[in-house]
């Protein structure tokens, strides 16, 4: 949380309650290929003629991903392995990898726009997340401004936290839970493992 909040109170007592929604990056890029599941729900109201009349039960589908992620034995796959167990249910940051582009000039901390290659081929949302990737300890995560999004630059509301070089990753974020108990492991004979997940975006 980056912001400062302004309050102005009448006399007497006053509860004011402050609520966030706290999102844990899963931040390991997974392997190709991968599955993209888009559930439609419809409601068919058959005629004895034989025509039928669908209507759409959801606004939107329900979008899916299934990844599998090699993970080394040891720290990489403790901490993975950790995100689940305490985070399992929850609501995870998940990045659209296959949508990633790269900085093309560096990006210093407190920077409120960002010069990227494209934005042609990512699902770049006004008021959706944008992850800036190096690695599983420096990242920055940031909101899209209104009419922030052109064909070369990404404007977020707040400045990003940490700098960052030319070729750093940046993709759509998008929020999601593992659907399920849909997570399953294997393990290679030496120092490899992998990790079948998958997520629904929220």
């Amino acid at each position: 949380v980056d912001t400062t909040l302004d309050f102005v109170f009448d006399s007497g007592t006053t509860y004011v309650p402050i609520e966030l929604q706290r999102v844990v990056l899963w931040a390991v890029p997974p392997e190709l290929p991968y599955r993209e599941i888009l559930s439609f729900l419809t409601d068919i109201i058959p005629k004895t003629s034989g025509k039928e009349q669908r209507i759409a039960c959801r606004k939107n589908p329900r979008q899916f991903f299934e990844w599998a992620f090699k993970l080394e034995e040891g720290v990489e796959w403790a901490r993975q392995e950790n995100a689940l167990f305490d985070w399992n249910g929850r609501i995870f940051g998940v990045p659209m990898w296959h949508e990633s582009t790269n900085l093309t000039v560096a990006a210093s901390a407190s920077a409120t726009t960002i010069n990227v290659g494209s934005t042609a081929n990512a699902d770049y949302r006004i008021g959706g997340l944008v992850l800036l990737f190096t690695d599983q300890y420096t990242f920055d995560v940031a909101i899209i401004a209104a009419a922030g999004i052109s064909s070369t630059t990404l404007t977020f509301e707040t400045g990003i936290l940490n700098s960052y070089p030319v070729g750093t990753y940046v993709m759509p974020l998008r929020t999601g839970v593992i659907d399920g108990a849909n997570t399953r492991n294997n393990k290679y004979p030496v120092n490899l493992g992998v990790m079948q997940t998958r997520f629904r975006v929220l």
